[in-house]
């Protein structure tokens, strides 16, 4: 095993970092995945496994069994691997409180934002999130980590808004599970009476009266077991040491990895987040999210979904984007306010229409 400090706001790397005492972390995680999984050492460095054939990841149970087991609240032997030791900085308890609908939510919109994407945020509110913020049965709330020259400013962020939830981890792209994490764990504890979960980056721009349609639509009995969004099948680990997606091959030595959603939009049913949320202590850290996602998906059986109304693609037409749910790659204000505006003037001109 290694002793890893997350301590620095770049990045993690190991034990020589120095860095701010109250937000240093000492725990372990695995040097390598390789020898854990084939101990008999009967394999080459560099060598490729099949994922067909040989996949396997720690921990090695039934996953399924074991996350029942969780939701019931009996005890299980499974050591945990995969420990989250992090607090709140800003936790919106009441966030999901209701006072009619008996109680229930249709929708809860969770967003992964970057520290420093305050613009990204603002837009975010003044745009389809003001929409959303006047349905009484849908709730939006941001997804930040933590960096020391941002925070007082997102303090006054929160204490204009109060939807920011914020746990004390450094913010870093490699850090993204840790977000990903703390998504459906405030989920499950403060907001499980969400019939359905929506994660986005901020950078997705959502068509409000497409989601409204879709969300209606949703049969929660049927699909109970709701993971959908932008599939990527049989998808290769990035061996390009200067790729953001980097992922060395004694950490991940097998040739595919499982189907997996894009992190940029994922729906679920909230028994999925359940699902996900008991095992996650029990499923070896990956530091790509939508991969780990992948990965956990499949230890507990659960097929991911391709969704037609979703789209990973920078698109700029407008036809096209009005019949779409979400879309990606909305990075800045003009662009953001003109979607809206369009979106918002044809709409109203079917109002006209069907008057």
């Amino acid at each position: 095993m290694c002793i890893l400090y997350i301590i620095s706001e770049n990045a993690a790397y190991d034990n020589h970092i120095v860095g701010p005492k109250k937000f240093a972390y000492q725990y372990k995680r695995p040097c390598g995945l390789v020898k854990e999984l084939f101990p008999d050492n009967n394999w080459l460095p560099f060598q490729m496994f099949s994922f067909e054939e040989e996949f396997r990841y720690p921990v090695e149970t039934n996953m399924t069994d074991l996350a029942l087991r969780i939701m019931k609240k009996e005890k299980v032997n499974t050591n945990v691997i995969n420990d989250h030791p992090f607090r709140y900085i800003h936790n919106p308890k009441l966030l999901c409180s209701m006072k009619e609908n008996k109680g229930e939510l249709q929708l809860l919109i969770l967003i992964k934002s970057s520290v420093s994407h305050f613009e990204l945020r603002d837009t975010v509110r003044k745009t389809w999130g003001r929409n959303v913020k006047s349905s009484g049965r849908y709730r939006t709330a941001f997804l930040l980590g933590y960096l020391t020259p941002n925070q007082h400013e997102v303090d006054l962020e929160n204490d204009i808004y109060g939807d920011i939830i914020q746990e004390n981890f450094i913010d870093a792209y490699w850090n993204n599970t840790y977000k990903t994490i703390m998504a459906f764990n405030w989920a499950v504890r403060y907001c499980s009476n969400a019939r359905t979960v929506l994660f986005l980056d901020d950078d997705m721009f959502i068509n409000l009266e497409n989601l409204q349609k879709y969300v209606f639509q949703i049969n929660v009995k049927r699909e109970r077991v709701l993971f959908a969004g932008i599939l990527s099948k049989r998808s290769q680990p990035v061996r390009d040491i200067h790729s953001k997606w980097f992922v060395e091959w004694h950490d991940y030595p097998f040739d595919y990895y499982p189907d997996y959603l894009a992190g940029s939009v994922i729906f679920t049913s909230m028994y999925v987040v359940k699902l996900f949320q008991a095992v996650f202590p029990y499923d070896r850290y990956f530091g790509i999210d939508d991969v780990y996602l992948g990965i956990v998906a499949y230890k507990l059986n659960i097929t991911p979904s391709n969704n037609l109304l979703l789209d990973n693609d920078n698109l700029r037409n407008f036809k096209n984007l009005s019949r779409l749910v979400a879309n990606h790659g909305f990075k800045d204000f003009e662009l953001f306010m003109e979607t809206y505006l369009k979106i918002l003037y044809n709409e109203t001109l079917k109002k006209k229409d069907f008057r």
